[in-house]
């Protein structure tokens, strides 16, 4: 997957720009993918931006090009470099795109839930969808989201005490590659992503930002399902 679509000031400055930064150079564009196609045994896919500002979109040329140079599929983020995340993403485009190119088209922007996964699908006719920060603490997303494509049955949200044994896991394994000096520290901002919506969520992420082992975590979670009532109105009990 060739990433045309990182906003971030470091990777698109000059004078060697990358991510949403090559969307001001279609030659370039059409160069790296025809030479990554040739290179590889393997579907090369892009993932592009609307454009870099509101005065150059250009994600319709850029889709053209794309296909004509050997893309097998292409993602569309409906917001331009300029435009980060704020407002809301156009989803229009991923339709525009979806009628002008033959290839598959890939929906990406604000899909949060599977209920917006369905909706992007519906509204854009786009062949599939790319979760990118509606998985940020919300790894059920995207099983939550194939089961109600499947069957038309929207699953119940993970429990409380799903949420703290998947972000444990995670540790887990966070320690297990990284180390747990290093697993405490990038836990930190997983864990306010894994509490956000729950009951007193701003106390027990500014806790969470503290935490320097595994068992710090392990107790912290602990302590809060021991004492903290859940949205039925009981307390929850740890596993």
């Amino acid at each position: 997957d060739i990433n045309l679509g990182c906003p971030a000031r470091k990777v698109v400055a000059e004078p060697t720009p990358a991510g949403a930064g090559l969307l001001r150079y279609p030659e370039r564009v059409e160069a790296i993918i025809k030479a990554v196609v040739r290179a590889v045994d393997k579907p090369v896919t892009v993932k592009i931006r609307a454009g870099w500002d509101s005065s150059s979109i250009n994600y319709l040329l850029i889709g053209r090009i794309a296909e004509g140079s050997g893309a097998s599929a292409i993602t569309l983020h409906p917001r331009t470099r300029a435009q980060g995340f704020s407002g809301r993403a156009d989803w229009s485009m991923i339709a525009r795109l979806k009628e002008s190119v033959s290839i598959p088209v890939i929906g990406n922007g604000d899909v949060f839930s599977p209920e917006d996964a369905v909706r992007m699908m519906r509204e854009t006719g786009c062949d599939a969808v790319m979760i990118a920060r509606g998985a940020l603490g919300n790894p059920w997303i995207f099983s939550r989201t194939l089961r109600y494509l499947e069957s038309g049955e929207l699953p119940p949200e993970p429990t409380v005490e799903e949420r703290f044994e998947t972000l444990l896991e995670l540790m887990r394994l966070m320690i297990k590659f990284k180390g747990e000096e290093r697993a405490a520290l990038e836990i930190r901002k997983h864990a306010g992503w894994f509490v956000k919506g729950l009951p007193n969520a701003k106390q027990l992420r500014v806790k969470a930002q503290q935490i320097r082992s595994y068992s710090e975590l392990e107790s912290l979670l602990k302590g809060y399902l021991l004492t903290t009532p859940t949205p039925g109105g009981a307390t929850a009990s740890p596993r």
